[in-house]
């Protein structure tokens, strides 16, 4: 599946392209940038794609596929493009970019950004998405906030609990693109809430994993996370993985929807999956 939502991303460079080919056209009278164009967008977002070939990066949008029965086609392109930006956003706070890089990575921000504008949203799915954004502004801050707190933390009850935080609030990113094929199936708020609710527990262990996986990339370029700072404590990462695992999937109620339940077990069934390559490769 990765490969199919690869190739509908890179479809969407065209529309740009020939944006940009009928405004050379208009304002210069001639069309001389088209190569330019395209190579330049080619490669922007080819920086994003790789990264989602070889999981360096998540694809929100492909989990939920998997996990949200009878998934709505034309919700994937706006959900892959939202995935995007919130990607590239993480890049661009995160990695130690050249110049020349952080301009690829603001241009492809720019490019996903303007397809976005294309889709027809209704004010519910706009909310969603404004939502979504004002969740990564907390997401952001509470990062900031609590990563020095984890690292400073010397009690183990006191130090788990604040990852347990950390780790909750990291999980909203993952809200909209749940919400986003339920609001177009027309389910009832109450039900998207469910649906949402076991989407976060599935993402912890999923952020969590991708963290384990991170670790020397993150040592290399002096990024703080909470697998680098337990290393330095020398706190087995088992322990967090059992901690958070039982925190969040223990007692998870029975939705009365037969079709939330069928989300319900397909995301817990994710989560373990994601457990299970997580604790065979802590044992090499």
């Amino acid at each position: 599946m990765n490969k199919d939502l690869i190739k509908i991303y890179e479809k969407s460079v065209e529309d740009n392209i020939n944006y940009l080919i009928q405004l050379e056209k208009d304002v210069f009278r001639e069309t001389k940038l088209s190569k330019d164009f395209h190579q330049i967008l080619v490669k922007s977002s080819g920086n994003l794609t790789e990264k989602w070939q070889n999981e360096k990066k998540h694809l929100r949008t492909e989990y939920c596929i998997s996990a949200i029965p009878n998934y709505p086609k034309d919700i994937i392109m706006p959900s892959i493009h939202i995935d995007a930006a919130i990607n590239l956003m993480d890049d661009i706070l995160d990695e130690n970019l050249s110049k020349n890089e952080m301009a690829l990575y603001l241009l492809e921000l720019l490019r996903v950004l303007s397809i976005k504008n294309k889709f027809y949203m209704t004010d519910k799915r706009r909310t969603s998405i404004s939502k979504c954004f004002n969740k990564l502004i907390f997401l952001a801050i509470a990062e900031f906030k609590i990563i020095p707190q984890i690292s400073k933390e010397k009690d183990i009850s006191a130090l788990f609990d604040i990852i347990r935080k950390f780790y909750f609030a990291r999980t909203f990113d993952i809200d909209i693109f749940v919400e986003l094929p339920l609001l177009k199936m027309n389910i009832q708020q109450d039900e998207i809430d469910e649906a949402v609710n076991i989407g976060r527990k599935f993402r912890v262990i999923n952020i969590l994993k991708k963290d384990f996986f991170d670790l020397s990339h993150d040592k290399k370029c002096n990024i703080p996370s909470v697998i680098t700072i337990l290393e330095k404590k020398k706190i087995p990462l088992k322990k967090v993985i059992d901690f958070l695992y039982a925190d969040f999937f223990d007692g998870i109620p029975k939705s009365k929807s037969p079709y939330i339940q069928k989300i319900i077990k397909n995301f817990v069934g994710l989560a373990e999956k994601e457990i299970d390559v997580l604790e065979k490769t802590i044992k090499k």
